[in-house]
């Protein structure tokens, strides 16, 4: 979208600029430190413009599913979110109807949350209704779901950024 898009423009100008400013302060230890925080909350900024662009592309709600095996889509997941110390297991692995791709995109959102919040095992319970995740033996179902999902209040630390109401919009546009 537009807004990222400036968005990322204006992150990459003061990434650049505190990089340019590190390489000449290298002989001040304080100075380089700020520097290095600047650079780390940049990094942080640009994840959560990415995350952003996720967010807009998948609003829309979806028109067509069709029935995907979900073992095979959180496998596929797993290998695309970059967290490859976190254990994935799959327990009655079975068919949901979804759109395959963004079932994928809130799949590996769950997993970098998981992982984001110090998880070493994420469990994926397929039932009658659809399934459930849960990470070190935790699962949503055990907090008020509303309140976790919120923008606001999804955010546990700095680091799970958006992933949580990113979730709740890959869920809701299925339908």
């Amino acid at each position: 979208t537009a807004v990222t898009h400036e968005l990322r423009n204006s992150v990459g100008i003061v990434s650049g600029q505190a990089e340019l400013l590190s390489q000449a302060t290298d002989d001040d230890d304080d100075v380089r430190r700020r520097v290095e925080k600047i650079i780390a909350e940049v990094s942080d900024m640009e994840e959560v413009v990415g995350e952003l662009r996720t967010l807009a592309r998948y609003s829309q709600t979806i028109s067509e599913t069709e029935p995907v095996g979900l073992g095979d889509v959180v496998r596929s997941a797993k290998r695309r979110s970059g967290v490859d110390d976190l254990d994935l297991y799959v327990e009655d692995d079975i068919r949901v109807e979804a759109d395959e791709e963004r079932l994928r995109e809130l799949l590996k959102q769950a997993l970098r949350f998981a992982a984001r919040n110090g998880a070493s095992e994420v469990v994926t319970k397929g039932h009658r209704d659809g399934f459930c995740i849960e990470y070190d033996g935790r699962s949503l179902a055990d907090h008020d779901v509303e309140a976790v999902l919120a923008y606001g209040n999804a955010v546990p630390d700095s680091d799970s950024a958006m992933l949580l109401p990113n979730l709740r919009t890959l869920a809701t546009s299925h339908g």
